[in-house]
């Protein structure tokens, strides 16, 4: 059976609470386009860009901050996060709508949240060597969202439709459900000591997001789980300023009355994670209502994570994408353009690429390609 509980009180913010059961994963590299045009973009490595802002990728944005925490007996994982600083500037870079920037912004803090593994007290020192990726596809106009985060807090996304403009829904807030329309959901968890990657697909149950990934971490993975996320976003200027989120896991063993305690917890806390923040709470603020009753000796140490959007875009990286397309293909796209643009999806970075770097990748290609069969 299902119990759920709905805050839908702020703007473009979205909670869900799921009780039962849950399963599998796998990967994905291929963020990026290729178009045959001119243009603003990296040429060799120089980068030739104008208008996007990338500093915020720099360093984690001052204020963004992800704690967790596991309750006294074990039961239960409490982990919050602020990351109004990193989804704002994702939505710049990336130039979304505003209903675009909630969908994106959404998922990277779910992404963030769950990349943390389950932080049991048994797996300290193992979760930072965990990925985990978020794939939502489905029929709606945004067509995808996608973001993959670690467990040391770093995460980048996209959507496939930066620019979607559609009305509000029935109460005046963001259509993200609309937005997204249905279809499924894709997590990967991966680790580099696993002999392969555990996957998971669940079926859209709202298009909220949260709701979905609740749905999903009990479906799937067979975690009762609570999850709120949001992201508010001015009509003035359509600039994000709030986003963040909170998650609760019921660990194997959890008894009936921590669950109880859990759910008076998120009572408590009644209000959606955009108010929340804009009222000035921070990620522990969040965490000590959610796990109020559950750690009075704080037996096991919270870790705090300070979240970063990472782009790990390279020429290099662009070679080898470019060196799958046949030769007689790229020898035609450049006898009738001259050149070859290649788009980053993360950070909208555009490589240029034109006949000595194409012959380059090609090279580059065939080297491995022979050192590998030298190797068999």
């Amino acid at each position: 059976q299902h119990a759920r509980i709905h805050t839908h009180t702020h703007t473009h913010t979205h909670a869900a609470v799921t009780r039962r059961h849950g399963v599998r994963h796998q990967n994905t590299l291929g963020q990026m386009s290729m178009s045959e045009s001119g243009g603003d973009g990296v040429s060799g490595g120089k980068d030739l860009s104008g208008g996007s802002d990338w500093s915020f990728m720099m360093a984690p944005v001052e204020g963004d901050e992800l704690i967790g925490m596991v309750s006294d007996n074990g039961e239960a994982s409490i982990r919050a996060v602020v990351a109004t600083g990193l989804v704002r500037g994702a939505a710049r870079m990336q130039k979304t709508s505003p209903v675009c920037s909630a969908a994106l912004g959404r998922t990277l803090i779910c992404a963030l949240m769950m990349g943390q593994g389950k932080k049991d007290g048994s797996m300290y020192g193992e979760s930072e060597k965990e990925t985990l990726q978020i794939d939502v596809r489905a029929n709606g106009p945004i067509k995808q969202v996608f973001a993959l985060a670690d467990g040391e807090g770093e995460v980048r996304g996209y959507t496939a439709n930066p620019f979607v403009e559609i009305p509000v829904n029935s109460i005046g807030k963001l259509d993200v459900a609309g937005a997204v329309g249905e279809g499924f959901i894709t997590v990967v968890r991966n680790n580099r000591f696993w002999k392969q990657p555990y996957k998971g697909i669940t079926q859209i149950v709202s298009g909220e997001i949260a709701e979905d990934m609740a749905h999903y971490l009990t479906e799937s993975e067979q975690t009762p789980s609570a999850l709120g996320c949001g992201v508010l976003v001015t009509p003035e200027n359509d600039e994000v300023i709030a986003a963040g989120g909170w998650l609760v896991q019921m660990l194997p063993g959890a008894t009936e009355e921590t669950i109880s305690q859990i759910e008076k917890n998120i009572m408590t806390l009644a209000k959606s994670p955009t108010t929340l923040i804009r009222e000035g709470k921070t990620a522990r603020d969040i965490c000590d209502i959610l796990s109020e009753g559950l750690r009075p000796e704080k037996l096991i140490p919270e870790y705090i994570v300070k979240p970063r959007f990472t782009c790990k875009c390279s020429i290099e990286k662009v070679y080898r994408t470019v060196a799958i397309i046949p030769r007689l293909e790229m020898e035609e796209i450049l006898a009738e353009k001259g050149q070859l643009e290649v788009k980053c999806e993360f950070c909208k970075r555009t490589y240029v690429l034109q006949g000595t770097e194409l012959e380059e990748a090609y090279a580059i290609s065939e080297m491995k390609d022979e050192e590998k069969t030298a190797e068999e």
